[in-house]
C-alpha cells in the first residue's frame, strides 16, 4: 500500500472545517481504507492569536479513542512573511509535527510579492519555503500551488501555466536539498498532481535526486476527505502517484518539529 498516511486533515475547530470533522470521524474514516498514520493540523494564521489552544482540545478527543492508527496533533501554521510565523516558540515545542504554508497569499496579513506577476509569485513561494524549512516545518503543504493567488496585479486570473514555468529549477533544487538536509516533507496533494501530473512527475524527480522525501495529505476539512474518498478512490489516487513516479521509498515516514534554536528575534513570536 502506498498511500498509507493522510497528513494534513482539520477538524471543525478550524475556521472552514465541517461542523462533523471531529477528531473521532476522521480517525474512523482512516480505520475505513486501513490508512497507518494520519496528522491532525487545524489553522493557526496569526500571531498570538491564541488559536495554538485548539490543540490541546484535539489531544483532549483523541485521548477518548481506541485505535490502531498513529494520530499527530499539531497545525497548520502560516508563514505571514519570511521572518515572521503566525505561532510562537512555545507552541512549536508542544506540537507532534507542524505544517507550515508558504503560500496562503489569499489572506489579506500575508506579504505579497513586489511584483504581483506569476513571476513574482513564483519566487515569492521559494523564499517563503525556505523561510518555513528554516522555521522547523515538519511538512510544506500544497507546494506550487496556485490556488492562493486570486489574481495578479492587473486584475487578471493567474496563468498556471506560466506560474509553473517560472519556478526557477535551479533554486527549486536547492530549497529541496535543504528540505532533505532539515528533514522536511514536501507534500503531494491527489487533487493538485491530477492537475498537473507532468509538472509532479519531474517535482519528484528533483526531489528524490536530491534525497528529499514526500508527505500525503488531503487538506481535508469535511467528513468524506479524510480517507481520500474511499476504497476506489484510493486505489485510483495510488495509480496516479505510481504514474508520476512516486515510490514506498520516496514516502516521509517520521515527522517532527526541528527548531533552529539561532532563529528567535527576542520575542514569543519567532522573528
Amino acid at each position: 500500500m502506498l498511500v498509507w498516511q493522510n497528513m494534513h486533515t482539520h477538524t471543525r475547530l478550524s475556521y472552514c472545517g465541517g461542523r462533523d470533522s471531529t477528531v473521532a470521524n476522521t480517525v474512523a474514516e482512516a480505520e475505513s481504507v486501513g490508512l497507518r498514520l494520519i496528522g491532525i493540523c487545524d489553522h493557526v494564521d496569526v500571531p498570538e492569536s491564541g488559536r495554538e489552544a485548539l490543540m490541546a482540545q484535539n489531544r483532549d478527543e483523541l485521548a477518548q479513542i481506541e485505535t490502531p492508527v498513529r494520530v499527530l496533533i499539531g497545525a497548520e501554521v502560516t508563514l505571514v512573511a519570511p521572518d515572521v510565523l503566525g505561532t510562537t516558540r512555545d507552541a512549536l515545542e508542544r506540537m507532534d509535527y507542524v505544517v507550515i504554508s508558504a503560500n496562503h497569499f489569499h489572506l489579506p496579513h500575508v506579504a505579497q510579492p513586489e511584483q504581483r506577476t506569476e513571476e513574482g509569485y513564483a519566487d515569492r513561494f521559494l523564499t517563503m519555503a525556505e523561510a518555513a524549512i528554516g522555521f522547523g516545518a515538519s511538512i510544506i503543504p500544497h507546494p506550487f500551488s496556485y490556488i492562493g493567488v486570486r489574481q495578479m496585479g492587473d486584475g487578471r486570473l493567474v496563468d498556471r501555466e506560466r506560474l509553473l514555468a517560472a519556478y526557477d529549477r535551479g533554486r527549486v533544487r536547492r530549497l529541496f536539498r535543504l528540505a532533505a538536509e532539515r528533514g522536511t516533507a514536501f507534500e503531494l496533494n491527489p487533487g493538485h498532481v491530477r492537475a498537473v501530473p507532468d509538472f509532479f512527475a519531474e517535482m519528484v524527480r528533483m526531489g528524490r535526486d536530491e534525497g528529499m522525501k514526500f508527505s500525503f495529505g488531503t487538506d481535508g476539512h469535511h467528513p468524506g476527505q479524510m480517507h481520500y474518498g474511499g476504497p476506489e478512490a484510493l486505489a485510483q489516487i495510488e495509480r496516479l502517484y505510481r504514474c508520476v513516479g512516486v515510490t514506498e521509498a520516496d514516502v516521509c515516514a517520521e515527522f517532527a518539529v526541528r527548531l533552529d534554536a539561532t532563529r528567535d528575534g527576542g520575542s514569543d513570536i519567532l522573528v
